[in-house]
């Protein structure tokens, strides 16, 4: 009986284990690689992990900067505009309560936000949520699978830059009530079903708003709502919205003097005078304001590739030659170079570049084939090839091993005439 019961024990023992065990792995694949821009596997940036984190710069709060200041994702700064408080290097994401990866609430102080995942907010909150503050800026981070990418409410003079918003069910970026003088530069707004790209309400005024690529929102791209005025628009690239853009507000520009944004429904005719711009205006922006993008970019096609050098056919040793290309796009996104067919890609920005070292010393003698791509933001691919030569030295010690071999070969031949002639000579004198 005794036997039994220890027995039935071990099972149930055993059985939570491995309940706990499966759970743990339902958690990691949970947060394992995840789709980013339906094209390329995610991965988070995982030198740390912190949940639910509010920021809040009230007299007497608990969690002021001098509380974000003992943090692991603390990264330094005083909070002035020459030394501002940094927070980096940092997954943010929602376990309960509050409903949002990371908040910053009644801040002056200079901040900046860089290099961070803020991730599975509650579906109806934010991944990131500003209130009542200035200063800030968001740089550089991947903001997915929240509800709303970011919330502004009551925020002034702010940079967003270059950040990866998507994945979102509601809107990517929104800024509401007295949001006033920020700057919305480079980034990614890939709805991916979301509801707004970017929305401006309530009074967001004299905000600018340009080179962003915003695609895949089911009900518009950029949403300006009545009584948001003065915004600024444009080098915005708008794909696969069921509505690009639409404006209840008044005197928001959606061109520069120089340039308007690139609307997938409007590419062309681009002939009088071929600069660019779409011949007639944009005048399919929704709503009461009457908007119209008088100068609206034109598809231009792929990116031109002209490799300078090296020459087809050139030959080159050890040491991995350098490149000389130019690229022309005025949309151009990314350039890159592969030795092997695409297995192994490269990177690169400029246009001399030294072909990667290690990638070279790994190739073998012989023909090498150089394949250099670019793509642009309305995703247009070009590339172009040249063949080259890759031809080893001999090793150091190989002209002495010559010398050696053809000195023993020398001698022994030598020896060989000498040997024959004294034969000969004996032979004589019988």
């Amino acid at each position: 009986m005794n036997k039994k019961l220890k027995n039935k024990k071990i099972k149930i023992i055993f059985g939570l284990i491995l309940l706990i065990t499966l759970n743990f792995a339902s958690i990691l694949s949970f947060h394992a690689p995840m789709k980013k821009n339906n094209s390329e596997l995610y991965e988070l940036r995982n030198s740390g992990l912190s949940y639910d984190i509010e920021i809040n710069d009230l007299p007497g709060s608990l969690t002021n900067w001098s509380w974000a200041a003992t943090q692991p994702w603390f990264g330094g700064g005083s909070g002035t505009s020459g030394d501002p408080y940094i927070i980096e290097d940092e997954t943010f994401m929602y376990s309960s309560g509050m409903g949002e990866c990371l908040r910053i609430f009644h801040s002056r102080k200079h901040f900046i936000i860089r290099n961070c995942t803020i991730i599975n907010s509650h579906p109806v909150w934010a991944g990131l949520h500003l209130y009542n503050v200035t200063n800030g800026q968001i740089l550089d981070n991947d903001i997915i699978f929240n509800g709303y990418g970011i919330v502004y409410i009551d925020v002034s003079n702010t940079f967003i830059t270059n950040n990866n918003i998507s994945v979102y069910s509601e809107y990517g970026i929104w800024l509401i009530g007295d949001c006033d003088n920020n700057i919305i530069i480079g980034n990614t707004v890939n709805g991916n079903g979301g509801w707004y790209g970017i929305a401006l309400e309530s009074n967001a005024d004299n905000n600018t708003i340009y080179d962003y690529v915003i695609t895949e929102n089911i009900n518009t791209g950029i949403y300006i709502g009545g009584s948001s005025t003065g915004n600024l628009l444009y080098r915005n690239i708008f794909l696969s919205n069921e509505r690009h853009a639409y404006d209840d507000g008044s005197n928001n520009d959606w061109n520069s003097t120089t340039i308007g944004n690139y609307w997938d429904n409007h590419t062309g005719p681009d002939t009088s005078p071929n600069d660019g711009i779409v011949d007639n205006p944009y005048t399919y922006i929704g709503g009461s304001a009457g908007s119209i993008d008088y100068l609206p970019i034109a598809e231009e096609g792929p990116p031109s590739i002209i490799i300078n050098s090296p020459s087809e056919d050139d030959v080159f040793g050890t040491s991995a030659p350098s490149f000389s290309v130019t690229i022309t796009d005025k949309s151009l996104d990314e350039t890159w170079y592969t030795l092997d067919g695409g297995l192994h890609n490269y990177t690169f920005t400029g246009s001399t570049v030294t072909i990667d070292q290690s990638a070279w010393t790994a190739l073998s003698e012989g023909s090498v084939t150089i394949t250099f791509y670019a793509n642009d933001t309305l995703g247009n691919l070009a590339s172009e090839s040249v063949n080259v030569v890759k031809s080893l030295p001999p090793p150091d010690n190989f002209v002495v091993i010559i010398i050696i071999v053809i000195s023993i070969v020398s001698g022994v031949a030598i020896l060989t005439v000498v040997l024959l002639l004294r034969r000969r000579k004996a032979g004589g004198e019988v």
